[in-house]
């Protein structure tokens, strides 16, 4: 079996209507983010946008052991969320899981919508909701970590949960 990433679908592991299902969903959910982030983009912050996403695409492209045959990276939507807002993070990560399972083949092509679901939606959306609830004032700290900790949690359990479908 050829090594393949813990959050990252690739083609042939899911049902064709678990895939064309989520990128259904991708695509649609995509849209409206898209929508959502113009409406509150400030031009000044489109090198933000450019360094930040260039950061996390370097960061994803190191992967590292996990067990037999699999391997996993740092996912970076929740620091994208933090940083950007969560409409901004999910449109930069889609842009940046895009270009992986295009140019390097880190996940598929045709389960683009599931790791588009699952790291661009999901995950930027749980790793934003502690930072939401508790980001200001004394529990800032606890929040981010938790956000972190639950981008990751949140993708890779929408990741085992297509696969098993």
């Amino acid at each position: 079996m050829l090594p393949w990433d813990t959050v990252h679908v690739p083609d042939g592991f899911l049902a064709t209507q678990v895939w064309a299902t989520l990128d259904l969903a991708a695509a649609t959910s995509v849209g409206l983010v898209v929508r959502r982030a113009q409406r509150s983009f400030d031009e000044a912050r489109i090198p933000l946008l450019g360094v930040m996403g260039a950061f996390v695409f370097a960061a994803q492209m190191i992967n590292f052991p996990v067990a037999a045959g699999t391997t996993s990276h740092l996912v970076g939507g929740a620091l994208l969320a933090f940083t950007l807002g969560p409409a901004a993070a999910c449109v930069v990560m889609t842009a940046i899981l895009a270009i992986q399972a295009l140019i390097f083949q880190d996940g598929g092509v045709l389960a683009l919508g599931a790791n588009v679901v699952n790291m661009a939606l999901l995950g930027v959306l749980a790793g934003y909701l502690p930072f939401y609830l508790w980001g200001n004032g004394r529990r800032r700290r606890f929040a981010i970590f938790l956000g972190g900790m639950l981008s990751v949690l949140v993708s890779a359990l929408a990741a085992l949960s297509e696969l098993l479908l």
